[in-house]
């Protein structure tokens, strides 16, 4: 399926459902608590739900690409242009997209979309601990308010999920489409 065709049936899926898009850009079901956010790559789809806080996902395919370190530089903060700087080409691509799922979850938990700026959240790669947010605008405080957890849905992917508030309980479901009809 094509993009306008994907754009066109999820625009008739959010009529017909009632899905509100609230001003931030986060969806909500009318009249319930339910909040969600969605993100695919190539032929994979995840969606993230909560009843309780603002919640956000990024989905990338890991693909060759000719300028990671430019796009890190152009995008990302120094420290994370550095850490991608030093890398061979092939794990450029790998850290790189580690690094902007996790900015790219965030802006959509808050609604900001990529024009949050992708440089205004510092995400913390180190071997010996999980990934985390080391800063937002500058700000520790606020990186320790949020809830980050990176996963590889599948061969040659990567996530990253981004809850509103610390020590959140996640469950992960897998349906196929040969379990869809």
């Amino acid at each position: 399926m094509n993009r306008k065709a994907r754009i066109f049936l999820i625009g008739t899926i959010l009529a017909i459902s009632g899905i509100v898009i609230r001003r931030t850009g986060n969806a909500n079901l009318p009249d319930t608590s339910i909040l969600f956010n969605l993100s695919h790559s190539q032929d994979l789809a995840l969606y993230a739900i909560t009843t309780v806080n603002s919640i956000g996902i990024d989905l990338e395919y890991i693909r060759p690409m000719n300028d990671a370190e430019g796009l890190a530089k152009r995008f990302f903060t120094a420290q994370e242009y550095n850490l991608i700087s030093q890398l061979p080409p092939q794990q450029q691509q790998e850290v790189f997209f580690k690094i902007w799922t996790c900015k790219e979850a965030y802006l959509k938990a808050t609604g900001d979309g990529l024009a949050g700026g992708l440089e205004k959240v510092e995400v913390c790669l180190k071997p010996e601990q999980p990934i985390q947010f080391m800063s937002i605008n500058g700000d520790f405080q606020e990186a320790s308010r949020w809830y980050l957890y990176q996963f590889i849905p599948e061969s040659n992917y990567i996530a990253a999920v981004v809850v509103a508030g610390k020590d959140q309980n996640l469950s992960f479901w897998q349906i196929n489409n040969t379990n869809i009809a």
